[in-house]
């Protein structure tokens, strides 16, 4: 083979590579923990969130299991809203610290969670607690 093909070859190689690249950074890159009930409770437990089970019972629910557009595109577990739009996050960990600093902010140690999440007026539906106890997680091994 002579220099000139084999270093078309390798020029071909490398912006394949380069592109190949391109598309994982783009659309499939994920720094972050994946959406999953397991990965994100242990992401809240590192992070500290105060009831990580409550939690995560919460994304849940806010989410529709992790499918809703608001979860998917803006990676906003909890229905955080600012200026009435859906805030952005860039990623799911950073959307969990938020929520930590955010309940740093506004719990109360002598109450229960679900008090204060009624409290604070988390949530408007009259049927969000029972909804977030009959969530059932399993959790993969």
């Amino acid at each position: 083979m002579n220099i000139q093909k084999f270093g078309n070859i390798i020029q071909f190689l490398m912006a394949v590579a380069v592109a190949i690249f391109l598309l994982w950074v783009i659309f499939g890159f994920k720094n972050d923990c994946e959406l999953s009930p397991k990965c994100l409770k242990e992401e809240m437990e590192y992070q500290k969130i105060y009831f990580p089970e409550v939690t995560l019972r919460i994304a849940i629910l806010e989410t529709g299991w992790f499918k809703s557009e608001a979860c998917i595109k803006k990676h906003n577990l909890f229905g955080f809203m600012l200026n009435g739009k859906t805030m952005y996050f860039d990623s799911y960990k950073s959307c969990i610290k938020y929520y930590h600093n955010w309940e740093v902010k506004h719990f109360k140690f002598n109450e229960n969670y679900l008090d204060f999440l009624k409290r604070i007026h988390y949530f408007n539906d009259k049927d969000y607690i029972w909804k977030l106890k009959k969530i059932n997680i399993i959790y993969q091994k």
